[in-house]
C-alpha cells in the first residue's frame, strides 16, 4: 500500500480493479477502459455518428497525450480513493504530492512525468494497440447471438485472440518491457 501510494502515486485497489477488468474483457469496446480513449484517440474506426473531427489529426498529437499516461493514472487513483473513502491511500497520496509540489523542483517533476508516461505508453501500446477490437465476446463464441453464457474455455480463447506478443532482440528492450512483451502469457496468467 505505502509503496504504491507514496512512491508511485497509484492506488493498489484502483489498479487491481482496472487491471482485472481489462483482463476479463480485453479489447471489448464497451468494457475495457484501456481502449476507451475517445474522443481524443480512436483505436478503431468509429461509427459515423461517433466520429469526431479531430480523429484525422490524432497521429500528430497522440504522443503528447500518451506522455501524460502516468499522470492520468495517478489522478484516476486519487479520484478512486476519494470516491471510496480510502483514507489510508489518501494519506499516502498526500505524502506523494507534498513531495512533488513542495520539495522536488518542478522541472524534474515535469520531465519525470513525461519520461515515465512516454516509457509506459511505448511498452503498453506496442503490444496492445494493434489488437482486434470487438463489441462483445459473442463475436467469437460459437453460440447464437441471443445467448450470453460463456464456457470456461472462452476466457482462454478470448485472451489468445485479443493479445499478441512482441519480439525484442536486445537486452535493453526486454528489460524496459519488464515481461510485458509476453502479453499472451500475461493475459492468460495475469499474476
Amino acid at each position: 500500500l505505502w509503496f504504491s501510494t507514496i512512491l508511485l502515486g497509484l492506488s493498489p485497489q484502483w489498479w487491481s480493479f482496472k487491471h482485472n477488468l481489462h483482463h476479463i474483457s480485453t479489447n471489448e469496446i464497451d468494457y475495457d477502459g484501456d481502449i476507451q480513449l475517445f474522443p481524443f484517440i480512436y483505436l478503431w474506426k468509429p461509427q459515423k455518428h461517433q466520429d469526431k473531427w479531430n480523429r484525422r489529426f490524432q497521429h500528430i498529437y497522440f504522443t503528447a497525450l500518451y506522455s501524460i499516461l502516468q499522470l492520468k493514472w495517478q489522478v484516476d487513483s486519487l479520484l478512486w480513493a476519494w470516491k471510496y473513502k480510502k483514507y489510508d491511500e489518501l494519506a499516502g497520496f498526500a505524502i506523494h504530492w507534498a513531495w512533488y509540489i513542495f520539495i522536488l523542483p518542478w522541472k524534474i517533476w515535469f520531465f519525470g512525468v513525461l519520461i515515465g508516461g512516454t516509457g509506459t505508453a511505448w511498452v503498453v501500446t506496442s503490444n496492445h494497440q494493434a489488437e482486434f477490437k470487438w463489441d462483445s465476446k459473442k463475436q467469437f463464441v460459437n453460440e447464437p447471438k441471443s445467448e450470453s453464457k460463456y464456457k470456461i474455455h472462452d476466457l482462454a480463447a478470448h485472451q489468445i485472440i485479443s493479445t499478441r506478443n512482441i519480439y525484442l532482440d536486445t537486452w535493453f528492450g526486454n528489460w524496459a518491457c519488464g515481461g510485458l512483451q509476453y502479453q499472451v502469457e500475461h493475459h492468460l496468467f495475469p499474476r
